[in-house]
């Protein structure tokens, strides 16, 4: 008896021995696991690229191509790169006869790749006569991955430059207009500058300079410019400044007008350019219940923040009403339009908001049946001038009742409105755009929340050593009970 009882000790203590061995191995290995972690610090991007097809800006862009225009691909033979962007090309390649895609190894072809300026492979290059555009990848495909990505907005940008002479945009500066150079953010966190705009108007190839009254707005707009923006003007103008965009619109100019409510002078003495319009501004804020943009911490400020898919057929919504039932614009706290009783211009409200939208009078963010009405507001207006007497063209303009549709806030999460201002500047500018998008070339990153990071430490930590010992003394029961 005292034998069995010695043999079933050492039993138990063998099987206890080997759970522990078990718990001390899984230990051992987690903490060197740790341990290797910590000492190879590697960020691991989890975000994949997209599957590389051209949008449809890009597509129409090589369809409206009025001259030959040839990209050529150099890569060596049997690369990664290559056999990822390839597709992308062919579907370029098959939407016009005026394009031509050549592939060829810059080791093997020197003297092409000189008289192109390729200097290694891993480049996309476009040319048109003697002009030369160059898109830099890589051969390897680790280092070509986050160009890849923005290769439909650089190939945008590069063919406007081969295909189309440079254009001059100017946009007005000295009175309180958004900046392409913020110096600070509004406290609210929804609003900032302007540098999308500048990057949307460089990619359809564009020049921006700057317009105030050192750079002679006060005596006239000048020749080279292609389309004015006034984005936002919190100061009254000086009336030679007024007077010159005047001027410049009723002689055959083109005008962006993004007017901002959130001023106290209303209209800011715009009076004489709005007129010439034919276009009326209500500054009340609009707001809607139940339709609006929920931003954290805002409140009910955010019935204010209005969103719409609402376009009306036109040559400068073409994109926006194809796209309408799959995204919206987005409004912070805008106006509305109208139009003059004495107006001789064509106006044509090109976007409205969602029915449901009331004038807030009281500023309450709050329906008040007995002062207020639910209704649909007009948003944005396209303006044509009648053509002026020796006058090769006939002034245009866009006017919209909120400046912050342009804002970096909302174009670094919006593709619609950056969409809206390529589509109103193609418009400005008298070219045809067809239905097509502006490049949206950004992955969405695969993110985790702090308490999911919390679940995936403490179960690496805890969770992978109490697994190991409920198996160990699952084992020793099972053995046990065998016994």
């Amino acid at each position: 008896m005292n034998e069995r009882i010695a043999v079933d000790a050492k039993d138990k203590l063998f099987e206890a021995g080997q759970a522990g061995l078990a718990i001390a191995l899984a230990t051992s290995w987690l903490f060197a696991l740790n341990w290797v972690a910590s000492e190879k610090d590697e960020r691991i991007d989890m975000r994949t690229v997209r599957n590389l097809e051209p949008s449809g800006m890009t597509l129409e862009m090589v369809r409206n191509l009025s001259e030959p225009v040839t990209i050529t691909l150099f890569f060596p033979p049997a690369n990664d790169v290559l056999d990822l962007i390839e597709p992308y090309f062919d579907d370029l390649d098959a939407a016009s006869t005026n394009l031509t895609v050549e592939r060829l190894d810059r080791d093997m072809h020197p003297a092409q790749a000189k008289e192109m300026r390729a200097r290694k492979n891993g480049v996309v290059i476009l040319t048109r006569g003697d002009d030369h555009e160059q898109v830099r990848l890589d051969t390897d495909a680790k280092k070509a991955r986050s160009k890849l990505k923005k290769l439909d907005e650089d190939l945008q940008e590069k063919l406007s430059k081969v295909s189309r002479d440079q254009r001059v945009a100017y946009i007005v500066s000295g009175h309180g207009e958004r900046s392409t150079s913020p110096k600070k953010e509004d406290p609210t966190g929804v609003k900032g500058g302007i540098k999308g705009v500048k990057e949307v108007l460089k990619q359809l190839n564009y020049k921006v300079k700057k317009l105030g009254l050192k750079d002679g707005l006060s005596e006239d707009v000048p020749d080279d410019a292609t389309v004015v923006l006034v984005l936002g003007p919190r100061q009254p103008m000086l009336d030679e400044e007024l007077g010159a965009l005047v001027r410049y619109v009723e002689g055959g100019g083109s005008i962006l007008l993004a007017l901002d409510p959130d001023t106290e002078d209303e209209p800011l003495g715009l009076d004489p350019l709005l007129s010439v319009l034919g276009v009326d501004a209500d500054f009340t804020t609009l707001a809607h219940e139940t339709k609006h943009i929920s931003l954290r911490g805002q409140g009910l400020r955010n019935r204010g923040y209005l969103h719409t898919n609402r376009f009306t057929a036109h040559d400068s919504t073409k994109l926006l009403t194809k796209l309408s039932t799959r995204a919206d614009m987005a409004f912070l706290e805008t106006g509305s339009l109208s139009k003059r009783e004495d107006a001789t211009s064509d106006i044509t409200f090109t976007v409205r908001s969602l029915a449901g939208t009331f004038k807030d009078a009281n500023d309450n963010r709050t329906f008040d049946k007995e002062t207020e009405k639910k209704e649909v507001f007009n948003l944005v207006a396209a303006v044509e001038l009648p053509k002026a007497d020796g006058a090769d063209t006939a002034g245009r303009a866009i006017v919209t009742a909120d400046a912050d549709i342009v804002s970096d806030w909302l174009f670094g999460r919006l593709p619609m409105n950056q969409n809206w201002l390529a589509e109103s500047v193609f418009w400005l500018a008298n070219e045809e755009l067809a239905a097509g998008e502006v490049a949206d070339p950004e992955d969405v990153p695969v993110t985790h929340t702090g308490e999911e990071e919390k679940l995936w430490f403490y179960g690496t930590t805890l969770g992978v050593p109490l697994l190991v010992l409920g198996m160990g003394l699952g084992v020793t029961r099972r053995r046990r009970r065998t016994a």
